[in-house]
């Protein structure tokens, strides 16, 4: 009506990242935050209240309206449903494991977590969870990784999704795999060593294994398999360098910073020890974007690029030699 843009969220409640899609109630204008939901009235967008979620230790995610007075939320393993007028906050659904995936409510009252290929189905008056694959093939997608291994196996994933697939040289055998970890995005890129194949992706550079011996088992327990090991440590979060095997038989790995962050990484994964190094900085307020090795070296580049939103303040683009 004014033509006129004005920002809503209080200056106390701005975050650095990527925050939910606010959601619309016949009453409020209901903005999530990891902590908190905001609410404005949805008529005039007055900012009126901040109603805590309690969820201590643990991000809120995957908010959804149930109805037009209650949303719920996850946090890890636990959905909460939070009344939008008392703010009072209740169990909903608990489960053995987070469930990763935006919630959607479906016509008879149950909630769909969707995956790439398969969706979580839940009904919270029972607690009954089920994971079931998407009865039909997905188009064909552009490829952003291939990597060969010794055994003539080749192993490759899409621009988006979590998926990966093989292809069986030899026999000329191809095989689509589900999800291989709990968070949105990409596979960056994958890397085999000693008959495992380790996997980098987007978002939180989250780092897993693969063993293609045994059985799918995907998640983050001790027999897990592909198992999640970690997200880098010190705000990384695009592994837009990739994962590379180097000196020493430990895994390399370039990263970009989280949303409005300058400063990139290159990070040191020891598989038999399972311990990490994230070495910020080396050149400052650039990020790692690419990583080649030898048997003593490691070799990157580095370049002015941050994380979604930032504004770069180095110049030029870096090529070094590290020595670990």
């Amino acid at each position: 009506q004014t033509k006129q843009f004005k920002r809503l969220t209080p200056k106390q409640y701005t975050a650095i990242g990527v925050m939910p899609s606010p959601i619309l109630t016949d009453k409020y204008l209901v903005e999530p935050m990891s902590d908190c939901l905001l609410l404005y009235d949805v008529k005039t967008l007055r900012f009126l209240r901040a109603v805590p979620l309690g969820n201590k230790g643990e991000d809120a995610k995957y908010f959804v309206k149930i109805d037009d007075h209650h949303v719920v939320f996850a946090a890890g393993a636990t959905l909460n449903s939070v009344d939008l007028d008392t703010g009072k906050v209740e169990l909903y659904s608990k489960q053995d494991r987070e469930i990763v995936g935006n919630w959607h409510l479906t016509g008879d009252g149950r909630l769909i977590a969707l995956r790439v290929q398969s969706y979580f189905l839940l009904d919270a008056k029972s607690g009954k969870l089920e994971m079931r694959m998407i009865p039909a093939e997905g188009l064909g997608q552009d490829l952003l990784w291939l990597r060969s291994t010794p055994e003539g196996m080749v192993y490759g994933g899409p621009g988006l999704g979590q998926t990966m697939f093989s292809y069986d040289t030899q026999r000329r055998l191809l095989h689509s795999y589900g999800q291989v970890v709990d968070v949105g995005g990409e596979i960056y890129y994958g890397v085999p060593l000693d008959g495992q194949l380790y996997t980098i992706s987007y978002i939180e550079g989250t780092l897993a294994v693969f063993n293609p011996k045994r059985a799918w088992n995907q998640g983050s327990d001790a027999d897990s398999n592909p198992r999640t090991i970690m997200h880098m440590p010190e705000q990384q979060y695009r592994p837009v360098g990739g994962i590379h095997t180097g000196p020493g038989g430990k895994l390399y790995i370039g990263t970009q910073p989280d949303y409005g962050l300058l400063g990139g990484a290159l990070s040191v994964f020891d598989p038999k020890t399972g311990k990490i190094e994230v070495h910020r900085n080396l050149v400052q307020d650039e990020e790692i974007s690419a990583v080649a090795t030898d048997d003593r070296l490691v070799y990157a580049e580095s370049d002015r690029g941050g994380g979604g939103g930032s504004k770069p303040t180095a110049t030029g683009v870096h090529f070094l030699a590290w020595n670990p």
